[in-house]
């Protein structure tokens, strides 16, 4: 086979997509509400759930946990947080971003657990925060200290870094109101996670992305698409650009509808309020 063809991608079009789509759960924001279950006394029934392969695999490290988690249908699961749970997060199956989500939510329910060496770094953090710290030659033992805990105050800055570890300190601020954290605030995996949910039933934020790839597919190829499960209120900003530019849309039967239009598309537009991701499919 010629060299330049096996990293060539050829793509046939000319079929124009229409239908009702019903868009996917966010993997992330499904993340880390399980981690939020954690802070819950009650079962968390969680809703919307994708099963995808990082959902999956958090869910398997949950269950080596001692997580008791019960998928009602394909889409729906119920965890239960038993008080014999581990906290030992220093197996080399467990990824550091998944630690760093789990360990605040481990000295929530423990009041203690123990990290791998890799999270020296982020173990220096915690002893600021008034945490314990006890290293030895294969782990790290982080053990809350209620005292110490309650004396000190700080104020986080988490834009610009990674969505774990923003994450992490939006979890250990749950049970230290000392602690303060500033973040994307444009971010929706963060928004719902910001406040403690003490309900039993959470419906999992649905891809962002996916929402905005059917709708650029209606603008850009006279398809009509019915989306099932939107948030308007996540999505207005880019569907008013959207509206502006190229499509029309419109709430039908509480299912949102969106159709190209014809407009001359040689006007320039504003995009500075709108986040790579969203501007990338328009």
């Amino acid at each position: 086979m010629d060299e330049n063809l096996k990293s060539t991608l050829k793509i046939r079009g000319g079929v124009i997509p229409y239908g009702v789509v019903s868009l996917s759960g966010d993997s992330e924001a499904a993340v880390f509400h399980l981690v939020q279950s954690f802070f819950n006394e009650k079962k968390v029934t969680l809703e919307n759930v994708p099963r995808s392969g990082l959902v999956l695999d958090f869910i398997a490290i949950l269950k080596q946990l001692g997580v008791e988690i019960l998928w009602n249908n394909e889409t729906t699961l119920t965890v239960s947080i038993p008080p014999e749970i581990s906290e030992d997060l220093a197996s080399p199956n467990i990824s550091y971003k998944f630690v760093q989500i789990l360990a605040p939510a481990i000295l929530f329910r423990k009041g203690s657990c123990t990290v791998p060496l890799t999270f020296r770094q982020e173990s220096k953090f915690y002893r600021e925060i008034g945490f314990d710290i006890d290293p030895n030659n294969a782990s790290i033992l982080i053990r809350r200290n209620f005292i110490k805990n309650s004396e000190v105050e700080k104020q986080i800055k988490t834009i610009g870094e990674n969505l774990y570890f923003a994450a992490s300190r939006i979890f250990i601020s749950y049970f230290n109101p000392n602690i303060s954290v500033q973040y994307n605030r444009t971010d929706y995996r963060l928004r719902n996670i910001e406040k403690m949910n003490s309900g039993n039933r959470i419906k999992i934020p649905f891809n962002q992305f996916e929402f905005n790839l059917f709708t650029s597919m209606a603008s850009l190829t006279s398809a009509e698409v019915i989306i099932e499960n939107y948030d308007l209120s996540e999505s207005l900003q880019f569907l008013m650009l959207f509206d502006e530019m190229a499509g029309n849309y419109e709430v039908v039967g509480g299912k949102l509808k969106i159709w190209r239009h014809q407009k001359n598309l040689n006007d320039l537009y504003e995009f500075l309020t709108l986040s790579f991701d969203a501007l990338g499919y328009l």
